[in-house]
């Protein structure tokens, strides 16, 4: 970081530049113990605080993440947006931290989910779960909603949730859903697709998607079927008024 007293010549500035570069010349990320993907939307993040609350509701190896990594985090959005997303402007921000607390933020390409099979969406789910009980916060959780109309969410009721499955919750309680949690319910899923109106995954990457099969087919599961379009749609309402915000000039 310059000094704001100093008054820097082109020498200094050439020796900083170069000593900058080598330093990231000869960094090596180890094994990551934390990864973030969130999408991008119009070389902008939505939900950005969302995403900032659950990364501190985070841990890695059994420790909270520090503030000081936090803070990095939310210093260097910015910065990797404008020199990164004039080439994904509506990819993934990536966030990897390693056992030796080094970290990277890097933009890469959105890639779509191909399986948005029930059981491939509720297998996405179940590893998240997993993954949450190593740092706290599941990426993808599982949303299934009931014939009667009820939204059912894959998590406990005090646990802290990503981004865009804090959305999802938020936005059913203001259309006046009733909302129930259950940690287990991939599982229960997994017995019974057929068994919901609408089976859904709220991810930091890929949004909020639906199940294209293993639905219930009666009058009450159409009009609850209704929720999940709701859901679904309002993501994508979402990201196309980001895009549709003036960005940074690269």
């Amino acid at each position: 970081m310059l000094d704001p007293s100093r008054d820097y010549t082109e020498a200094d500035l050439a020796a900083l530049e170069a000593e900058e570069l080598a330093r990231l010349a000869s960094f090596e990320l180890g094994d990551p113990v934390l990864v973030c993907r969130w999408r991008i939307a119009g070389r902008q993040l939505p939900l950005e605080s969302r995403h900032l609350r659950a990364l501190r509701a985070r841990s890695a190896q059994g420790d909270p993440l520090t503030p000081e990594f936090c803070a990095w985090v939310q210093q260097h959005i910015e910065q990797t947006l404008d020199s990164g997303a004039a080439e994904n402007p509506d990819g993934v921000l990536m966030i990897a931290l390693d056992g030796q607390g080094r970290a990277a933020m890097a933009l890469g390409p959105y890639e779509e989910l191909e399986d948005l099979s029930a059981a491939g969406l509720t297998a996405r789910a179940q590893a998240a779960r997993l993954e949450a009980q190593e740092t706290g916060v599941a990426p993808e959780i599982l949303l299934a909603v009931t014939p009667e109309g009820t939204l059912e969410v894959g998590a406990g009721l005090e646990e802290p949730l990503a981004a865009v499955a804090s959305l999802a919750v938020d936005v059913a309680k203001t259309l006046g859903v009733p909302v129930a949690f259950d940690p287990r319910l991939a599982a229960r899923v997994e017995t019974d697709p057929a068994a919901w109106a609408s089976i859904l995954l709220a991810s930091d990457e890929h949004g909020v998607l639906r199940a294209a099969d293993g639905l219930a087919a009666s009058g009450e599961a159409a009009a609850a079927n209704d929720i999940a379009s709701r859901l679904e749609q309002g993501y994508r309402k979402l990201l196309d008024a980001v895009r549709a915000k003036p960005h940074r000039p690269f």
